[in-house]
Formats: C-alpha cells, sequence, structure tokens
C-alpha cells in the first residue's frame, strides 16, 4: 500500500486522478454532507447565479470568478465531445467500440438518476458584507443542490467559502463529455478560526504572479490566513517609500521588490477571497539585509562580524518605528508579526557598550535585554495593531 501511493505520487499523479478519480468531493471535508445518487448536468447557457438578499461588489466579483470556473469546466467536456466527432469520422473501431461500451453504462445510469439540467444557484446573504476579514469572521454557511441549488449564509465570507464548495462538486461523466453535479445538502463551518500558510519572500524572491497563484490555491482549500514572512537576513524586498535604501540596498536585485502597488494588488486579491494578510518583519534578529543601507542599526560582536539589531542605540528605535508606521499604513490587518526569535544573544554579550549598558541598568540576563527591546517596539504600535511574536523560552 505504502508502495502504491509513492508510486502515485512520484511517477504520475494525474493518471492516478484519472484512475481512481472522485466525483464532486469537497476539500476540506465539509462538517454534514447528504450526497444522493441523482445528478444534474450543466450547461452555462441553462446557469445563472442570481443574488437574492444582500449584495456587495466582493461578492459580485466572487460570482465572475465561479461562473468563469464552471464554464472552464464545461469547455473540457465539450473538447471531448470534438475528439469524438473527429475519431468517428476517421472510422477508428477500436476507439468507438470502446466508446460504445462506456456509454452503454452511461447510459443506463441516466435512466435511472437523470434530475435534468441544473437551473442555477440561488445566494441568500442576509446580513451586511464585512470590508476586510478578520479573526473569528464567521464562515458558516448551508448549501442545498436540486434543480435550482440555494447557498445560505449570515456572512460574505461563508458565502464565498460556500461557492468554493459548490464549484467542488461538479465533475466530469463517465466519458467526460457532461458536467454533472449530485443533489446534495451541505452544512458546514470551520474547526480553526486560524487556517494559515506563511509564505517566505525573503530568502527565495517569489513574483506576484506566483503569490497570487498561492492565494488561489488558498481559497480552493478554504484557507484564511496568508501571514508574509517579507523581509530576512537574506534580503529586503519590501520597497518602503519612507525608506528606499532598505530595499535599494538589501534586495537581490533592484526588480526582485515589491512596490506599494504591489503589496495593495497582494491585499486586495486575498480581501476578493476572505483571505487576511499579515506581514512579519523580524527584529531584532534576521536582520542582517537592513544592516546593508544601515550598517549602525547593527551589534558590532567582539572581532568578529556584525549581528541582530543594537538594543542601546537610539538610531536602531527610529529606523525601526519609521519603517513598521509605514508597514501599518499599507497593511489593514490588525496583526503584525514583529519575529524576536534567532537572536545571537553571545553577540549582544560579546559587546563592550551593551556589556556596560547592561551593568549600569542592573540587566544581568540578555533575555531581559531583549525582552526590553521588544516592548519598546510594541509600546510605539498604532493602537488598534497587535503584534505578534515567535515564542522564545523564558522570554
Amino acid at each position: 500500500m505504502i508502495r502504491w501511493y509513492y508510486f502515485c505520487g512520484l511517477l504520475s499523479l494525474v493518471w492516478c486522478h484519472v484512475k481512481h478519480h472522485s466525483k464532486g468531493e469537497v476539500w476540506p471535508k465539509p462538517r454534514y454532507t447528504l450526497k444522493k445518487a441523482t445528478f444534474f448536468t450543466f450547461s452555462p447557457s441553462e446557469f445563472q447565479f442570481s443574488i437574492i438578499n444582500r449584495n456587495c461588489l466582493i461578492l459580485e466579483n466572487a460570482v465572475t470568478r465561479y461562473k468563469a470556473v464552471l464554464n472552464d469546466f464545461y469547455k473540457i467536456s465539450q473538447r471531448e465531445l470534438k475528439k469524438r466527432e473527429s475519431w468517428s469520422q476517421k472510422k477508428d473501431i477500436k476507439f468507438m467500440f470502446r466508446r460504445y461500451r462506456v456509454e452503454k453504462v452511461a447510459r443506463e445510469e441516466n435512466r435511472k438518476r437523470y434530475q435534468g439540467i441544473i437551473q442555477g444557484l440561488k445566494i441568500n446573504l442576509t446580513q451586511p458584507c464585512d470590508e476586510y476579514p478578520n479573526f473569528g469572521m464567521n464562515e458558516n454557511y448551508t448549501l442545498s443542490v436540486s434543480k435550482t441549488a440555494i447557498l445560505y449564509s449570515d456572512s460574505l465570507w461563508g458565502i464565498v467559502r460556500g461557492m468554493e464548495t459548490f464549484s467542488q462538486l461538479f465533475y466530469l461523466s463517465t466519458n467526460f463529455e457532461e458536467v454533472r453535479i449530485n443533489t446534495t445538502e451541505i452544512e458546514d463551518y470551520p474547526r480553526y478560526a486560524h487556517r494559515g500558510l506563511m509564505l517566505d519572500t525573503a530568502r527565495h524572491f517569489i513574483s506576484v504572479d506566483n503569490i497570487l497563484k498561492t492565494l488561489d490555491a488558498m481559497a480552493m482549500n478554504k484557507m484564511n490566513v496568508f501571514h508574509w514572512h517579507i523581509v530576512d537576513d537574506e534580503s529586503f524586498p519590501f520597497e518602503s517609500q519612507r525608506i528606499p535604501e532598505l530595499s535599494e540596498l538589501g534586495a537581490f536585485h533592484n526588480s526582485m521588490v515589491y512596490t506599494k502597488f504591489d503589496i495593495m494588488n497582494v491585499i486586495e486579491y486575498a480581501r476578493q477571497r476572505g483571505i487576511r494578510v499579515i506581514p512579519e518583519f523580524d527584529v531584532p534578529g534576521h536582520t542582517t539585509s537592513w544592516g546593508v543601507a544601515y550598517p549602525y542599526v547593527l551589534t558590532k560582536c567582539y572581532g568578529i562580524f556584525l549581528g541582530p539589531m543594537n538594543p542601546i542605540k537610539n538610531n536602531t528605535y527610529k529606523l525601526i518605528n519609521n519603517l513598521f508606521q509605514e508597514v501599518q499604513e499599507w497593511f489593514p490587518e490588525k496583526y503584525f508579526h514583529i519575529g524576536g526569535n534567532g537572536v545571537d544573544l553571545k553577540c549582544w554579550l560579546s559587546n563592550l557598550e551593551i556589556q556596560q549598558y547592561m551593568t549600569k541598568n542592573n540587566i544581568t540576563n540578555p533575555k531581559k535585554l531583549l525582552g526590553l527591546f521588544m516592548l519598546k517596539i510594541i509600546q510605539d504600535f498604532n493602537k488598534d495593531t497587535s503584534p505578534i511574536l515567535w515564542q522564545v523560552k523564558n522570554f
């Protein structure tokens, strides 16, 4: 069994999917699903999305997206029909015999289970739309699929999740020439309020196009938090308008940066899909790239190299606060990750000025100095911003 799955994953995921394909199964598995054997077929000319209650631009955009998804699925079936016509014209006996056997089984199934063409999806949003997704947002929905399907939720984000579920219920018939959907009842809500994915764009630069594709994949899996680890030791691709030297000197290349337009694009693309974007800018460790433009903010470790940010220099805090105010202006998310991990405390202890500062202020443990550093950063946050830190033992 293990070798079989290894073979599937390593050699041919596509072939294994065709060989052992599911028919309209939803991922992640909903809380409650009742799927019947009866089914409907889909035709774009017969199908209509209808918003019957509350409406907003995000909802209209979601309708446009999922209409395109279903239409693309339908085009696959039409390509199969054209192939059939082509093979028939060539009078390929083997192909026609194989097709006849498949169609014979399909016809027998159709007579028993076919319920006609699905007419549409009615979308019933009962409460006003939220402007931005947030922690603990309501993502509950119910979906009933019949001749005319009905999607119901009190929340815009529940509707968005329900539309993703609805799109996943469609599947191709055995002969790949019809798009079908079974009679189905679903009630669903997430187990976890935070379902996130972290992407590191500092160690390896990732293009905006690929970030948007990642957000699409997250939406398909109903994930709702994009944790953007945007800068680190290796590079500083965030193009600050206040402090442009950070990316001019700290990025891998001047083409490998994220402009304000890029970041707004990512945030808006995520918002349309009910995904929050949490930025991460680590301090005082993981900051080598900051020091390319501003080496004075880093600590001179005894006789060797520059280490983490210097916690006793006022210029360090001025630089951080100036940048972090800009980050908070750009990102509408309540939470802001500021690192706090990976700090070379031995470097601090090797620096004579820091030693004297610790003695003068009765600081015996460098972890306490780290704690004071983080508190000073947090105190300058906007009142509606909440910091996130990596957990450090005995912090």
